[in-house]
């Protein structure tokens, strides 16, 4: 186990040094693609915690005489190993929000990021649940000529 962590840890290190040359490029019309990078780096560690948090107990942790402890001490050693993780993760998303709105950009990334930390730690950050409605009040326009003629003028 600890030759695994050792080996997913180091890939995931290499992977986000990585983004993060990308993220702090700070050249101009880059922001799309700082802020696709801070997110990424939020998934590398997100997807470690995410599988630690959610592994299956081996048989021999959860049969015979000590079965219970067993389980215990496996499932403290997983959240020992996923909790830096999933804190790397948070303080990755925030940086990606943080930067997004500094960089006044706003896409499928930026949305990830706040997807994801309200998925996460949704005391923290609540996700937004606005309605749209569909407008109604609109009429069609039917005089047609008048509105040609006046486009033709603005010309």
């Amino acid at each position: 186990f600890d030759k695994w962590v050792k080996t997913k840890t180091g890939l995931g290190a290499k992977t986000t040094k990585a983004f993060e040359a990308i993220r702090n490029t700070k050249r101009p019309g880059s922001a799309a693609w700082e802020v696709a990078a801070a997110a990424r780096i939020g998934q590398i560690s997100q997807n470690f915690a995410d599988g630690l948090y959610t592994a299956e107990v081996p048989e021999v942790a959860r049969t015979g005489p000590y079965a219970e402890d067993s389980w215990d001490a496996y499932c403290d050693q997983l959240t020992t190993v996923a909790e830096p993780l999933e804190k790397t993760s948070l303080n990755a998303y925030g940086f990606c929000l943080d930067l997004s709105t500094k960089l006044n950009w706003f896409n499928d990334w930026s949305r990830l990021c706040e997807k994801e930390l309200g998925q996460i730690r949704p005391q923290d950050y609540p996700q937004a649940t606005e309605l749209h409605a569909v407008p109604q009040g609109v009429s069609t326009i039917t005089d047609t000529q008048n509105l040609i003629s006046a486009i033709r003028d603005e010309e």
